[in-house]
């Protein structure tokens, strides 16, 4: 049962860091083609 809820919350904070990582990098990319296309005219 401790187990099985360690595990669950590996799992959760593996999604948690995932997720972060992936709206990090849109903001990112947003950000740049934001610059690219207002600062560039």
């Amino acid at each position: 049962m401790f187990t099985t809820a360690v595990t669950s919350a590996l799992v959760m904070f593996a999604l948690a860091g995932a997720i972060s990582l992936l709206v990090a990098g849109l903001i990112k990319l947003l950000f740049v083609l934001v610059r690219r296309f207002g600062g560039g005219q």
